[in-house]
């Protein structure tokens, strides 16, 4: 009897055990992934961040084409000036080339700030359960960072207003029009099957 007995209790140790292992599989699944916050899927992830960056990149563009334009800025000037931050005062002579360079560039910092968005909301779940906040919250440290940030350390030959008027112009467009965009595609984004994908 004593021998059934430690025998009994030799197989519900195992068991626990192999349950407990499967518990930690589910849990962590080797990625720090888990059911309320798991591993990004690379695919859906890179599409959202392609996509999110570009719609956002589109809005904000044309609404700089828009907004600039009361003031007799053509589009080609507008980007011309994102072109200064590499050229300087010479990319205003630089034709549709240095257009070109805007563009590029402005599109491309999009797309970095949609990829950062969609990172930091797989390992911060409530970013996808109230993303029309987070995405609204998000153009306006976006709009700090290029405007107070990057630009005074790049060639650009103009300094961002720190007018209340601009500034409240700019977290307001940045927030609906950058951010919004960017958190809608981060949504999106699909998980990946358990094993698969990156936390």
């Amino acid at each position: 009897m004593i021998v059934k007995a430690n025998i009994g209790r030799a197989s519900k140790s195992r068991v626990f055990r192999r349950l407990e292992h499967i518990r930690l599989r589910v849990v962590t699944d080797g990625t720090g992934a888990s059911p309320d916050n798991p591993a990004m899927d690379v695919r859906s992830f890179l599409r959202a961040a392609l996509l999110g960056g570009l719609v956002a990149g589109t809005c904000d563009i044309v609404y700089a084409f828009v907004w600039l334009g009361q003031y007799g800025r053509s589009p080609l000037w507008v980007l011309q000036s994102v072109a200064s931050g590499w050229l300087g005062r010479a990319s205003f002579g630089g034709g549709w080339t240095s257009g070109a360079i805007g563009i590029a560039s402005h599109y491309g910092i999009s797309i970095v700030a949609a990829a950062a968005f969609g990172a930091a909301s797989w390992h911060l779940s409530f970013m996808r359960r109230h993303w029309i906040l987070c995405g609204l919250a998000y153009g306006v440290p976006v709009y700090l960072f290029m405007n107070f940030v990057v630009m005074p350390l790049s060639n650009a030959p103009f300094a961002a207003s720190t007018a209340p008027s601009s500034l409240a112009q700019g977290f307001a467009s940045h927030a609906l029009l950058f951010g919004l965009p960017i958190a809608w595609f981060a949504r999106k984004a699909k998980p990946a099957p358990w094993g698969a994908g990156f936390g």
